[in-house]
């Protein structure tokens, strides 16, 4: 991706991030470079690892937790400790 839009559509992911209902969203994970999760940089650090996303209708695709708010971020985990963890079989579709 080109700089400019690469950082624009990062930031769009932050931005839907701040948006996002918790207790509402889709949730889903797989495995990501760690420093990278949506594969926008080729050049990134290839330590992969277990990222979790979620998805709303209002938040154009999917949001890495790690653009998510800490307050979003307990709140999610605590869902998912519930329970109530959604594993779709395709979560990029």
């Amino acid at each position: 991706m080109i700089n400019e839009k690469r950082q624009a559509w990062l930031a769009s992911r932050e931005e839907a991030g701040r948006m996002i209902d918790v207790e509402t969203c889709k949730i889903t994970w797989w495995w990501a470079k760690i420093a990278d999760p949506y594969g926008t940089d080729p050049d990134s650090d290839d330590c992969i690892g277990r990222v979790t996303f979620v998805k709303s209708a209002e938040s154009n695709g999917w949001v890495s937790v790690y653009d998510l708010p800490e307050d979003k971020v307990r709140a999610l985990y605590e869902r998912i400790e519930r329970g109530e963890e959604q594993d779709e079989e395709f979560p990029w579709v």
